[in-house]
């Protein structure tokens, strides 16, 4: 799910700044969410968790970003496949990539969690990691419960079977344990 790469981005001298490849608009590779927009979330913040590996806020945007990624595409291979035996990766990524829009806003949440879970996790001593360790919590959780429910929204919002993902001829299998509609094939 590489089109979710720097849906999300992050505001500060130096961040990459979303650039529309040709034929694309803005609106097809940024959402216009920058991860610190997220409230208790700093550019400051983000810089201090940095270590040596990662050496600045942006070697600390990039590690979050691939995890939360890595969480958004298992939760959305899963969700799917609940109500579709569908699990052909490149129509996985199709339905995830046309439907990003539907999805900024639970990815700017599950980023703002990973972003908690880094500075709860970090050896870095600082006033965000020791003083600000309860709020860091209590971010991680409200993040993670909006994230859930923007995730469960835009999920429920896709047409699976009406989608250019899903060839024309091709009938659409459904498990039996949750149908989200109800399809034909002839």
């Amino acid at each position: 799910m590489d089109c979710l790469k720097d849906y999300i981005g992050i505001q500060g001298c130096g961040a990459p700044v979303p650039l529309a490849p040709p034929g694309e608009t803005l609106s097809d590779v940024f959402s216009g969410l920058y991860i610190n927009q997220l409230p208790g979330v700093s550019l400051k913040s983000i810089e201090k968790l940095a270590d040596e590996e990662q050496q600045n806020y942006l070697g600390v945007w990039a590690d979050i970003q691939r995890r939360a990624l890595l969480k958004f595409g298992i939760a959305f291979k899963a969700r799917i496949f609940a109500g579709h035996s569908l699990n052909d990766k490149t129509v996985l990524n199709c339905l995830a990539c046309s439907n990003k829009e539907l999805f900024s806003v639970a990815l700017w949440y599950l980023l703002g969690t990973e972003l908690m879970i880094e500075r709860t996790s970090t050896d870095r001593l600082n006033r965000y990691t020791t003083i600000d360790l309860q709020k860091a919590e209590k971010l991680k959780a409200d993040f993670y419960t909006e994230y859930q429910t923007a995730f469960d929204d835009a999920v429920n919002s896709i047409d699976v079977a009406g989608s250019d993902c899903i060839p024309d001829d091709e009938c659409l299998p459904c498990n039996g344990s949750h149908i989200d509609f109800v399809e034909a094939c002839l």
